[in-house]
C-alpha cells in the first residue's frame, strides 16, 4: 500500500504546478561538488556495477548487456520534488533522491534496453521540479545547470568508453530536455550521428523540427532518428505551461510505431508492466495520436487497479504502458542498425 501512495504521489507531482519554496534565487543557494565521472558510485547504472538495470520483470527475459554490440545512454526524469527545499538542483549523494531515481526511474523505464545495450546512467544535479514552473525564477538556470553535468558525464562516456559502439539515447521528462541538448550539441551536427541508432525522447514535447540531420521515427524499424510522446487519458486536453512547446511536437504511437491517429488494437499491445515489477498485463491499452495537442491518448487500461482508471496523465507511466513494446522496438532497431552497418562494410 505504501508504494501505491507513492506512486499516486509522484504521478500528482507532474500533473500541475503546486506550492514551492522559491524564496531564494538560482544564484544564492550554494552548489553541491560535482560530480566525478571516474567514480563508479556518480553513475546510477553502469555495466561496471550491479544496479537497478540490470533486473528484469520475470525468467522469459535477460539482462543481455553484457554480450550486447551497443550501448544505452539513459537520462533519469525529476526525483527531486521535496516542497519545502529551498534549492534549485539536487545533491547527487542525497540517498532519498537517489533511492527514487533507482528503484522508481532506472527500474521502470533503463530496464527496457537491458536486452539491447550496455546502459549507462549519470546521476546529476538535476533540476528540482519546481524549476519547470518558475523559469524566470531560477528554473532556466537550474536546467542549465542540470544540463552541464549530463553534458560532462556524456563526455566522459564518450572518451573512456563507447570505442566506437552504436548507442541508444533514452530518456523521460527532465531527463528529455537533456537529451535533446545532448543531441543537439554532440550529435546532430557530427559524426556521432552515424552511430546513434535511435533516440527515444519520451515524457516532453520535442519539436520535430529540433534538429537539422536527425528526423522523427516514421516506422518501426527507422535509424539515425527519434521518437517522443507524452500519455494522457482518452479525451483530457492538458492545459499547462508548455502547450507552445507541443504546438510543433513529433509523437508517435509507442504499440504500433505509426503516426496515424487511429487506435492502436488490443493485440498490438505486449503488455504493460505494473509498479511492482512483476505483474504484467497484455492487450490492455489501446493509444491514438491526438493531432490537436500533439499527445498521445489511451482508453482506460484493462487492469483491476482502480487508481490507473482514474488517471489522466500518464506521465510517470510513459514507460510502463508501453514497457514491452517499447522493448522489442528496440532490439527491431538495433537487428536493423546492425544489418545496414553490415551491408555498408
Amino acid at each position: 500500500m505504501k508504494k501505491y501512495i507513492l506512486f499516486l504521489f509522484i504521478g500528482s507531482l507532474y500533473s500541475c504546478s503546486t506550492s514551492y519554496n522559491v524564496h531564494y534565487s538560482f544564484q544564492e543557494i550554494p552548489k553541491h561538488q560535482r560530480p566525478d565521472y571516474s567514480k563508479v558510485e556518480s553513475w546510477a547504472a553502469s555495466p561496471f556495477k550491479e544496479d537497478f538495470a540490470d533486473i528484469v520483470p520475470s525468467t522469459d527475459y535477460s539482462n543481455q548487456q553484457d554480450e550486447s554490440q551497443i550501448d544505452v545512454f539513459y537520462v533519469h526524469p525529476t526525483t527531486f520534488y521535496d516542497k519545502k527545499s529551498p534549492e534549485w538542483n539536487a545533491n547527487i549523494s542525497d540517498d532519498l533522491i537517489n533511492y527514487t531515481t533507482d528503484y522508481w526511474a532506472l527500474r521502470h523505464q533503463a530496464t527496457a534496453f537491458n536486452n539491447v545495450g550496455r546502459i549507462f546512467a549519470p546521476r546529476y544535479r538535476q533540476a528540482h521540479l519546481k524549476s519547470y514552473f518558475y523559469l524566470a525564477e531560477g528554473g532556466r538556470e537550474a536546467l542549465l545547470f542540470a544540463y552541464d553535468d549530463v553534458k560532462e558525464a556524456f563526455k566522459y562516456y564518450l572518451d573512456h568508453y563507447n570505442q566506437g559502439r552504436p548507442f541508444i539515447i533514452a530518456s523521460h521528462s527532465q531527463g528529455t530536455t537533456h537529451a535533446g541538448f545532448l543531441i543537439r550539441d554532440f550529435i546532430d551536427q557530427t559524426d556521432l550521428r552515424d552511430q546513434l541508432v535511435a533516440a527515444y525522447l519520451v515524457g516532453m514535447a520535442v519539436d520535430e523540427n529540433s534538429f537539422d540531420n536527425i528526423k522523427p521515427c516514421l516506422k518501426s524499424s527507422d535509424t539515425h532518428c527519434f521518437v517522443s510522446w507524452q500519455t494522457y487519458a482518452e479525451g483530457y486536453l492538458p492545459e499547462n505551461n508548455f502547450e507552445d512547446y507541443q504546438k510543433k511536437a513529433f509523437v508517435i504511437n509507442p504499440i504500433n510505431w505509426s503516426t496515424n491517429e487511429g487506435y492502436s488494437s488490443e493485440d498490438q499491445h505486449k503488455g504493460l508492466l505494473m509498479y511492482n515489477f512483476k505483474t504484467v498485463y497484455k492487450n490492455s491499452v489501446k493509444a491514438k495520436i491526438n493531432k490537436k495537442k500533439n499527445i498521445l491518448w489511451i482508453k482506460q487500461p484493462k487492469v483491476p487497479f482502480a487508481f490507473l482508471k482514474k488517471m489522466t496523465n500518464y506521465h510517470m507511466a510513459d514507460y510502463n504502458l508501453y514497457w514491452f513494446n517499447i522493448r522489442e522496438n528496440a532490439a527491431e532497431r538495433v537487428e536493423e542498425y546492425l544489418k545496414n552497418k553490415k551491408e555498408a562494410n
